[in-house]
């Protein structure tokens, strides 16, 4: 049943994804014990209420979804679909459930932004373009979200699955990242003087690596989005062979980038934000998953574990 309502590209298809996911995130903000947040910028603030937040979680976590979705559709890979949009829905709420971040949420446009470039190299003979606007935006969004800054790795994994690692392309999101930390600096400069390099040196002392410090109870809590994750990966192996090359490409990217995102997070403290990257390619894989499934009953039940995890996290 839950299948059979996003499975195609329609406009009611879309529509009804869309306004499935604004149900759902609704409630689930709603079950969040939410204060007042304020982000600091220098001796700049930014007092958020908790109706703001909750507006803008509804809004920014229901649009991204079906961008992501209508994006993964344009490159040809997998048949269209609105199916990923919900599974993206579900498994970000997961972790919104677990650990609420307003950093995360602002910048969750900005990474979609980025990883549709990113999944866009291999369509380009000469991806330095992307490249650079990739390392622009993980710049100004690691000013206020610093686990943006993965964005850079997740460029050099792009490009050695694609084929174009050279020393240009390792050094052009570096490039990017440098530009737009140069503007920032120049605009604050005439602003606030040198506040610039004070916010800087601020949201990079909120990192803290320490495998051993790590909170595994995290991945626990997400067992269900875990194991159809694994499960995925697997099912997707035994038919990468029969796959065209570029969607062979895609599908090692996504691997790649779900197993970086678990080893950078398990290396910090606090990890949940940069699990958050993860959804992105996961609910890819977790589409291919569903695809192979023959049975109505057997899609759903994709669905069902994911509810079943949000569940468990909400009690």
């Amino acid at each position: 049943m839950l299948t059979r309502l996003f499975n195609n590209i329609s406009v009611q298809a879309g529509i009804i994804a869309f306004i499935s996911l604004i149900v759902l995130n609704a409630v689930g903000i709603y079950l969040i014990d939410i204060q007042d947040v304020t982000l600091s910028f220098g001796e700049h603030k930014i007092v958020f209420g908790t109706s703001i937040i909750r507006l803008f979680y509804v809004l920014i976590s229901s649009f991204v979804p079906i961008i992501y979705a209508t994006n993964v559709n344009s490159l040809g890979v997998f048949p269209g679909s609105f199916q990923k949009s919900i599974l993206f829905g579900i498994s970000f709420l997961l972790l919104i459930e677990l650990q609420f971040s307003i950093e995360l949420i602002l910048a969750l446009p900005f990474i979609l932004l980025a990883f549709q470039k990113l999944f866009k190299i291999g369509n380009l003979a000469d991806p330095r373009p992307l490249l650079f606007d990739i390392g622009v935006i993980a710049g100004f969004v690691s000013l206020f979200f610093v686990e943006a800054i993965v964005l850079i790795a997740f460029c050099w994994l792009a490009i050695l699955v694609f084929r174009t690692f050279n020393v240009k392309t390792i050094l052009i999101p570096v490039v990017g990242l440098f530009a737009a930390y140069t503007l920032a600096f120049f605009v604050s400069f005439i602003w606030d003087g040198f506040e610039f390099l004070n916010i800087l040196k601020h949201q990079y002392q909120k990192i803290e690596w320490g495998f051993i410090d790590y909170d595994f109870g995290v991945l626990l809590n997400l067992l269900g989005l875990l194991f159809l994750g694994l499960v995925s990966m697997i099912n997707v192996l035994k038919s990468i062979v029969k796959a065209t090359v570029f969607k062979r490409q895609v599908i090692t990217l996504c691997i790649g980038l779900i197993l970086l995102s678990i080893l950078l997070a398990s290396s910090q403290k606090s990890s949940v934000n940069l699990l958050a990257f993860m959804i992105f390619p996961l609910s890819i894989l977790l589409y291919d998953f569903l695809l192979s499934l023959k049975k109505w009953w057997q899609k759903d039940l994709i669905y069902l574990v994911l509810i079943f995890n949000l569940v468990l996290v909400l009690i």
